[in-house]
C-alpha cells in the first residue's frame, strides 16, 4: 500500500487537465475499495482463518474491483496521453511562433544592414565624388577647387580639410 500511495501522490504531482484530475478522483475511489477488499481477506484470513470465505471474496469481489481499478488506470493513461498531445501540440505552436518570430527579426536585420550601407553609401560616396571631382580640376590646373561646407570630423572630413589646404597652399 505505501508503495500505491507515493505513486498515487507523485501522479497526483502531474495532473495537468480537469479531465485528468476527475479521472484520478475516480482512479483513488476505486482503489479505495480495492484495498478495502484486500483488507477484508486478509481480516478473514486471519481472524478466521476461513479460507473459503476468503475464496469466495477474491473471486467475487476482488477480482471484479481489480478490473474496475484495471480499466480506470487504463482510462487514466489515456487521458494523460490526450493531454500530453494537446500540450506537445501547444508546444509545436509555440516554437512556430518562435521560428515565426526569429524569420521577421532577421529579415529586419537584414533590410536595416541593406538600408544603413544604402545610407553610408551615400553619405560618404557623395563626398568622395565630390572630392574625385575636385581632384580632377585642379589636375587641369584650376586651382580655385575648395570644397565648401560644413566640416564633418570624420576620415573624409579630415581628407577635405587637408585638400582645402592643400588648395591654399597652391594659390
Amino acid at each position: 500500500d505505501n508503495g500505491i500511495d507515493i505513486y498515487s501522490y507523485k501522479l497526483e504531482k502531474t495532473l495537468v487537465s480537469a479531465e485528468e484530475k476527475l479521472v484520478f478522483e475516480r482512479y483513488k475511489e476505486e482503489l479505495n475499495k480495492f484495498q478495502e477488499i484486500e483488507q477484508k481477506i486478509i481480516k478473514t484470513l486471519s481472524e478466521k482463518n476461513d479460507k473459503g470465505i476468503a475464496l469466495s471474496i477474491l473471486l467475487n469481489q476482488f477480482q471484479p474491483q481489480a478490473q474496475k481499478l484495471q480499466m480506470v488506470i487504463d482510462l487514466l493513461v489515456q487521458t494523460k496521453e490526450k493531454s500530453a498531445k494537446q500540450e506537445q501540440a501547444k508546444n509545436k505552436e509555440t516554437v512556430n511562433q518562435a521560428y515565426d518570430n526569429l524569420r521577421n527579426l532577421l529579415l529586419l536585420t537584414v533590410l536595416f544592414t541593406i538600408l544603413s550601407a544604402f545610407y553610408l553609401n551615400r553619405r560618404i560616396g557623395s563626398r568622395l565624388t565630390l572630392l574625385q571631382n575636385k581632384a580632377a580640376k585642379i589636375a587641369r590646373g584650376d586651382f580655385d577647387a575648395q570644397i565648401k561646407g560644413k566640416q564633418s570630423r570624420d576620415e573624409i572630413g579630415v581628407v577635405i580639410h587637408h585638400f582645402n589646404q592643400i588648395i591654399l597652399s597652391l594659390n
